[in-house]
């Protein structure tokens, strides 16, 4: 995936237990950006329970990192590293 400006932008969750599905141990999720020759990684939100959604992209030319986890069904935005609850219990039809 790459942002606006075209730089490549990744965005990947890792589990403390070793497991894929997400639902035990605990979930951080890291987005890094590719410039000038170099990756910049940054870890944002960690949580319990399986990630339900994980979007990245730029905003204004900052990482951005859009994650909803499963557990408290939270949505994080995670601007530049800062992470920030958005809204809790979040439900879709």
């Amino acid at each position: 995936m790459s942002g606006a400006d075209g730089e490549p932008v990744l965005t990947w969750t890792v589990n403390s237990a070793g497991d894929m599905t997400g639902a035990s141990g605990t979930n951080t999720v890291y987005t890094a950006t590719y410039s000038g020759g170099s990756w910049n990684v940054k870890a944002g939100t960690s949580f319990s329970g399986a990630p339900l959604l994980t979007e990245s992209g730029k905003i204004d030319g900052k990482n951005c990192t859009i994650s909803i986890n499963g557990a408290g069904k939270s949505l994080h935005r995670i601007l530049d590293g800062e992470d920030t609850v958005i809204a809790e219990n979040v439900s879709w039809a």
